[in-house]
């Protein structure tokens, strides 16, 4: 998956604040073992402490989803 791929993406959902790639893996293995996922990718919604405030276990987030909902909400309180 490209940069530009995953700053649209980012972008289209309305993703604040900076982004992060793990090409390889290695936090996302440390932090989730991969017996434990469904999906090859995986988003995680971090707070300026460094904690996770929001998961997304993969596959595509839908616009129109409660999911979605939970992380605008969850974006939104981070960002302030």
């Amino acid at each position: 998956m490209s940069a530009d791929h995953v700053r649209e993406a980012a972008r289209r959902i309305g993703m604040p604040g900076a982004l992060a790639v793990d090409r390889d893996w290695r936090v996302l293995d440390r932090t989730w073992p991969p017996s434990e996922r469904r999906f090859t990718s995986v988003t995680f919604l971090v707070d300026r402490d460094g904690r996770i405030v929001w998961l997304h276990g993969g596959g595509e987030l839908k616009l129109d989803s409660a999911e979605y909902r939970e992380f605008r909400a969850a974006a939104q309180a981070v960002s302030h």
